[in-house]
């Protein structure tokens, strides 16, 4: 019989002699459960690389745990199954500290105990999966974590889980959601000191992770399982308007599948001094037979869900698809923004997706701006970030900075939204008190379709200082709105009739202004009746044709719509019925209904309206198609169109 914790010094290789699993457990009492199975024992001396290979850990507070302090550790878990832990694997490291790790293909189980044996292991709630934890202790170089999470899963039966309380800030800790915290399998945490990234030793408390396939199921049903399936956070100790960051996380997300969790499948928040940023690429978000009818209030149990307080965070991705969630597929939170004028780099809540399905949720995507969801004190940005020039502030990124991070205005370029139970895009803006509220990001090539709700849907409550920046580019918003009764709408509850503007002029020597636009896309409802119209009642008294717009009004050029009035105070807009391909080939389903078909026949071009300042490509977006950067036919030949896909 073993006494546990066992200390493994390290650079030793713990496996089975054969290469057969070898079962380990702890059968103490919950009370007197051990801290650890394993502890990695720190010797700076060690050269040689920490192993866990081919292992069955079954209770206790911690599976392996390894904190790393004034040197650098190296190991790589493969193939260890962690069951009823309290936490699974930790590493932690601090006091200049730093880890590389490789966990390759290990599971966080939940079932039955094996083996059967008369002195069985004692299982423990579970709260954590997987955590990794880089922290700065003051007078000591910050901690420093590098992983590769390859083929992570989860098996067996929904575990009954105990909540880990949330770290730096969280929106859900808030009056409005009341959740202290909750269980997770995979736990990123970075805490930072008085050491500035870019005004210090350049070095920051940083994990960066690199999540590579895998099944990340939270086993949610209905009562028992994981809340979230990544949560990240990071905090500043204390949080002193450093103006630069003092703690980050980095997360790759690769291919991996997260669903079934009960809180969100991703939970990420940022504040003060810090940075934080998940990039999606290939990956899948859902909840199986999640999305209802009803809307979640507060809204709860999203795809992402992401929540920053003056600092910087940022959710990126390529081919991300996420679907069939509670409530929104994505869902962007801000809770205010640094004004000041010194802070050089960049805050907000930036988001910058290509070719990703957002689709058969509650809401497809939902920005919300700091008194909109939870109580606020100050406006922020969401959606995008500052970019600071010499003196003055833009949210059009000048493209000249040396930042590593993703800032300026943000997008959605060639993402469809569909099937969502509600609205493809919703946004949400309110009062900001102290600061302007802003929502600034662009719709480029999208392709909205069946949402009873509408495409688009923007509220502005009470906005005494509200601006609007989401311009839609080369879109195509179709078969939507048979209960709204619009396909796009912008509404304004209150706040007078020039609170809610559409162009950034906070500060007049900006080098240049966002401003909200629509532009060479089309608009049109699920029939093609004379009293379906496009634009909602607020909307269309904001609507102008854009030829020297003011600052609360929208400008609009080269679109297809049924617009309630005559359609020649659109000068360069049609009325004319769209030639989408399916017209002729009913069997095509997805975004390649709305394709348009070169043989149609209304073909109008006045589709060369987007300012060269909106690009987020080498090239200017109104010559990029909807499809991988497809060039869209020269404007010269007759046969361009409108919208996302273009005449080929």
């Amino acid at each position: 019989m073993e006494t546990f914790p066992l200390e493994i010094p390290e650079g030793v290789v713990v496996e089975p002699y054969d290469g057969t699993p070898v079962h380990i457990w702890s059968n103490e009492p919950v009370a007197a459960a051990p801290s650890a199975l394993f502890i990695v024992s720190e010797n700076s001396a060690a050269l040689a690389t920490t192993r866990f290979h081919d292992l069955y850990l079954t209770g206790g507070k911690v599976g392996i745990q390894m904190s790393s302090s004034l040197h650098l550790m190296n190991a790589v878990i493969r193939n260890v199954q962690f069951q009823a832990n309290t936490i699974g694997f930790s590493a932690i490291a601090n006091s200049g500290g730093s880890i590389n790790l490789a966990v390759r293909h290990c599971k966080i189980a939940f079932g039955p105990i094996d083996p059967n044996t008369v002195q069985p292991p004692t299982p423990m709630l579970q709260k954590i999966g997987f955590q990794f934890h880089a922290l700065h202790d003051e007078g000591f170089a910050p901690g420093i974590i590098q992983v590769e999470v390859l083929n992570p899963r989860t098996i067996g039966t929904a575990p009954p889980t105990v909540p880990e309380v949330w770290y730096g800030t969280s929106d859900l800790a808030a009056p409005e959601y009341s959740i202290s915290g909750g269980s997770r399998l995979i736990d990123i945490f970075a805490r930072g000191e008085n050491n500035p990234e870019h005004s210090g030793t350049g070095v920051i408390a940083e994990v960066k992770a690199n999540i590579v396939n895998g099944d990340l199921d939270g086993k949610f049903d209905g009562q028992n399982g994981w809340d979230i399936g990544i949560y990240s956070a990071v905090s500043s100790t204390p949080p002193s308007f450093k103006y630069d960051y003092v703690a980050g996380y980095d997360i790759q997300v690769n291919g991996t599948k997260i669903h079934d969790c009960k809180l969100a499948g991703v939970y990420a928040t940022s504040m003060t001094d810090a940075r934080g940023h998940v990039d999606f690429q290939g990956a899948e978000i859902y909840r199986t037979g999640g999305t209802t009818s009803s809307p979640v209030n507060p809204p709860l149990h999203n795809g992402i869900h992401g929540y920053v307080v003056e600092g910087y965070l940022a959710f990126t991705g390529t081919a991300l698809d996420t679907h069939h969630n509670v409530g929104s597929g994505l869902l962007a939170n801000s809770g205010g923004t640094i004004l000041s004028i010194d802070a050089k780099w960049p805050t907000g809540l930036y988001l910058g997706f290509r070719d990703s399905q957002f689709h058969n949720n509650q809401v497809g995507m939902t920005l919300a701006g700091p008194k909109a969801l939870v109580d606020g004190t100050q406006g922020g940005i969401v959606g995008g970030t500052w970019d600071y020039q010499l003196g003055s502030r833009s949210l059009v990124r000048d493209g000249a900075k040396p930042f590593d991070i993703d800032y300026g205005q943000g997008f959605a370029d060639r993402c469809t939204f569909y099937d969502n139970v509600h609205e493809g895009i919703e946004i949400l803006l309110d009062n900001g008190p102290t600061a302007p509220d802003i929502a600034s990001m662009r719709f480029v090539n999208c392709i909205a379709w069946n949402q009873p709700d509408g495409a688009f849907r923007a509220t502005a409550n009470n906005p005494v200082d509200a601006y609007l920046l989401t311009p839609i580019l080369h879109s195509t918003f179709a078969d939507n709105g048979w209960n709204s009764d619009y396909t796009m709408e912008v509404e304004r509850n209150g706040g007078g009739s020039n609170s809610l503007k559409f162009e950034f002029n906070l500060d007049p020597s900006s080098k240049e202004n966002a401003k909200m636009k629509i532009l060479n896309s089309i608009f049109q409802r699920e029939t093609l009746s004379p009293m379906e119209f496009d634009f909602g009642p607020q909307l269309e008294v904001f609507a102008k044709d854009d030829n020297n717009v003011l600052s609360n009004q929208i400008g609009v050029r080269g679109i297809r719509m049924n617009f309630n009035g005559p359609i020649s105070s659109f000068n360069t807009s049609t009325d004319s019925a769209t030639p989408f391909s399916y017209l002729s080939n009913p069997t095509l389903v997805g975004a390649l209904r709305y394709y348009l078909d070169p043989n149609g026949l209304f073909i109008t071009e006045f589709a060369n309206a987007t300012p060269t300042s909106y690009s987020i490509t080498s090239e200017t977006e109104s010559n990029i198609d909807f499809t991988a950067f497809k060039a869209r036919v020269d404007r010269n030949s007759g046969l361009r169109d409108k919208g996302a896909h273009e005449v080929n």
